[in-house]
């Protein structure tokens, strides 16, 4: 109902600030998402990733938890890194005369500009929730060549 109104990441969102039938229509919108439901939605939408740059290297951190490897798709396209994530989810139970079946599939993807890499250099690794990307950076040579004179 309420699901298009953009809210600021530093807050939580509550619209109707104290209009009671737009904070009931908001729980009911949100009452099944992931999460602690005050928060939005759009600030659980992606992952966090922090870029280090360290000498002739830069180092990509992205937290993953609970992501398995083969549910990462790591590409490079014209000096940009994306990290891409797809999920799907099955539970199956059974009991008392019912069955339950929920399903659930999630995609988020992250890119980066690194215009000085040595895209042939990189090396990445998931670790206890943690992917971490290590991509070289080109060796500067400098704008200036000095030209014989014959």
């Amino acid at each position: 109902m309420r699901s298009l109104i953009p809210c600021n990441q530093n807050e939580k969102c509550w619209p109707g600030h104290g209009d009671a039938l737009g904070s009931l229509e908001y729980l009911i919108d949100h009452f099944f998402d992931v999460g602690h439901w005050p928060q939005c939605a759009a600030q659980q939408s992606t992952f966090k990733v922090d870029v280090r740059e360290e000498e002739g290297e830069y180092i990509v951190e992205a937290e993953l938890p609970g992501i398995k490897k083969d549910e990462i798709h790591l590409s490079v396209e014209e000096q940009t890194l994306t990290i891409a994530i797809n999920r799907k989810e099955e539970t199956d139970r059974e009991g008392k005369g019912y069955i339950h079946r929920e399903r659930r599939s999630r995609s988020m993807a992250r890119s980066l500009r690194l215009s000085d890499a040595q895209w042939d250099q990189i090396k990445a690794k998931l670790e206890e929730g943690v992917l971490q990307i290590t991509v070289a950076k080109r060796v500067a040579t400098s704008g200036a060549k000095n030209i014989p004179i014959e």
